[in-house]
């Protein structure tokens, strides 16, 4: 059990994930494109076995499909992505013998995690959610910290100079730092920068209209991790041993905003129960981080509700109880629930972004941004896809 349970009645875990995740319909709004992940392309073909004229026992030519054209940004992003997984490796390798457990956990896992989004960004269609089932070279992250070797990195920084341009390589990526924490610090404001980037692409896709709510949480969710990874850096912490989320799941999005609302707040009402729970097991500025933590998410609940109600929709009603995934009897199982929730409820701000209008995506990111950011502060793994569901 990794979520949050109501005393008595259906787990929690039911709502951690979309409630259309649990019939994998596929619709109109469905992740899992069938013809994309299944390779569908055009061929020449005969009709009733009859040869070519004038083409006696040949076989029809084959009519090949066209390229498919990537999506407006995909490409610059995959290359940005690109550039900062070079960077943590060149970082690896300079600083070999200087980083300590926790900066080479975080470098090695930063290298990975952006080399993920290389590879979906790679793809024709980034928003099409590609199965094990549906392919055999689903994204996977080098588990050793040598130079990547696919996709291949166009440039290497140097230790701190300027980097050593490759082939068609248009411009060069920054250069370490001449220390280790000056190198994290740089990172991260180049985390920052790419942060603020696919933050303007998730507020206003460009794209073909139908794309537009699967662009949102591509955009959305890259700017959110970028964020987190910069936050990441400036705090120094172990991520620990593995990614998380390192594979999106193919579940539909809600069908409106409302809907998406709706399941926002039945998360915002069992997280508010576990934060009064673990607020009593803390003490000194991990209580008042968690007290101010509580009040925002009361403050949006109440916003979210009265939100609905302006729409004449229901609000979901809260539970006298739920039951925990922890029990916070102590300080540091206190935090860790802390961090369980944060991390669980980022799926729910990310189908709100998707399907929110567009003069409300701005804010609703800030929302899905501030979250991960504040996963950190309790739990600093390093989540690859913040927003989306994940297997």
């Amino acid at each position: 059990m990794t979520g949050i349970e109501r005393c008595g009645r259906m787990p929690f875990d039911n709502f951690l994930a979309p409630a259309a995740a649990q019939s994998r319909t596929t619709g109109r709004r469905a992740f899992l494109a069938l013809a994309a992940a299944a390779g569908l392309g055009l061929t020449g073909c005969t009709s009733g076995g009859a040869n070519p004229p004038g083409r006696s026992g040949s076989s029809a030519p084959s009519v090949q499909p066209p390229t498919p054209t990537p999506l407006p940004g995909t490409d610059d992003a995959a290359a940005r992505e690109q550039e900062l997984a070079t960077f943590a490796t060149a970082a690896l390798q300079h600083f070999a013998t200087k980083l300590s457990t926790a900066d080479h956990d975080l470098l090695h896992r930063l290298r990975n995690a952006h080399l993920i989004h290389v590879t979906v960004l790679r793809q024709a269609d980034p928003t099409v959610i590609l199965t094990s089932a549906s392919t055999s070279s689903a994204p996977t992250a080098p588990t050793t910290p040598t130079a990547p070797t696919t996709p291949t990195a166009p440039t290497t920084p140097t230790a701190t100079g300027s980097a050593t341009p490759g082939d068609g390589s248009s411009s060069a990526p920054a250069a370490l730092g001449h220390s280790v924490s000056s190198t994290l610090e740089k990172l991260s404001k180049l985390e920052t920068t790419a942060s603020k980037v696919y933050a303007a692409s998730a507020a206003d896709p460009d794209g073909p209209d139908n794309r537009h709510d699967q662009l949102a949480l591509l955009w959305g969710s890259l700017a959110t991790a970028a964020a987190g990874y910069g936050a990441a850096c400036r705090s120094g912490a172990d991520p620990g041993g593995s990614l998380a989320g390192g594979h999106r799941a193919d579940v539909e999005l809600p069908d409106d905003a409302d809907v998406a609302i709706q399941h926002l707040i039945a998360q915002c009402d069992a997280i508010i129960f576990g934060y009064q729970a673990a607020i009593a097991a803390l003490s000194g500025s991990r209580a008042d981080r968690a007290q101010d933590r509580l009040a925002d998410y009361r403050a949006l609940r109440d916003q979210l509700a009265a939100e609905l109600t302006a729409h004449k929709v229901t609000v979901p009603a809260s539970h006298a109880g739920y039951r925990l995934p922890v029990q916070p009897k102590s300080s540091s199982s206190a935090g860790k629930l802390i961090g369980l929730m944060e991390t669980a409820v980022l799926p729910y701000f990310g189908q709100w972004l998707a399907v929110a209008e567009p003069s409300a995506r701005p804010g609703v990111l800030r929302y899905l941004t501030d979250t991960a950011e504040r996963v950190q502060d309790w739990s600093p793994r390093i989540i690859v896809w913040p927003g989306y569901p994940t297997t």
